[in-house]
């Protein structure tokens, strides 16, 4: 899903975007799986911890 990415990249909302995309991918989880940015942003909160 490569919009999702994008709309990653474009948002910038917060350097733990890129943590979070670049751990998406190693760990293969599905980015569909995150409902909202704001569920997206407690993971990458509780991650950066």
């Amino acid at each position: 899903m490569p919009w999702v990415y994008w709309s990653m990249e474009s948002a910038d909302i917060s350097p733990g975007w890129k943590a979070a995309k670049s751990t998406a991918v190693q760990s293969r989880t599905p980015m569909r799986r995150a409902r909202s940015r704001e569920e997206v942003s407690a993971s990458v909160v509780d991650h950066l911890k």
